[in-house]
């Protein structure tokens, strides 16, 4: 089971630092590529998703989601480092890739979640040529992406949420 990081307060600096390499780095997963992957990984779990929306979370930071559930006010943003910047400690930091950073919402959104997803977790290396230990080809990250939303599903599913 994953370790679970649900809060509302910032926990430190990220750790998910992009691979540094021989002379390429990895490339984080296009958001495009993204949503497509959570928009699938939902549907599977039977839950449809759409377009994305705002909704308001501690620090009254509004978080503008790029995959919403339908019927649920939780939804999935996929996190790059303007994103990062715009949401300072709102939304909490992690020491893992594989810890889900779940932040609750507040006010009129009360009874949701967001989840943070944070691109530098999802990083590939485009040459498939280089893949290998360290350096995941695009289609391991999809599946990591994949396995982090069904895993928030069932999360939400548990809770009564969806």
């Amino acid at each position: 089971m994953r370790p679970w990081i649900i809060g509302l307060v910032a926990l430190g600096a990220c750790g998910g630092a992009t691979y540094q390499g021989g002379a390429r780095e990895l490339r984080p997963l296009e958001r495009v590529r993204a949503q497509r992957v959570i928009e699938e990984a939902l549907r599977s779990r039977g839950l449809a998703p759409e377009a994305g929306r705002s909704l308001r979370i501690a620090g009254r930071r509004t978080v503008e989601c790029d995959v919403a559930i339908a019927g649920a006010r939780s939804c999935i943003e996929y996190m790059s480092a303007a994103d990062r910047a715009r949401y300072g400690s709102s939304i909490p930091a992690h020491s893992s890739p594989d810890a889900l950073v779940v932040v609750a919402t507040t006010e009129g959104d009360a009874g949701g979640h967001v989840l943070a997803l944070d691109d530098r977790d999802y990083s590939y290396e485009p040459d498939p040529n280089r893949t290998g230990p360290g350096r995941a080809s695009v289609g391991e990250v999809e599946d990591r992406l994949r396995r982090t939303v069904i895993d928030f599903a069932v999360w939400l599913r548990e809770r009564g949420s969806r």
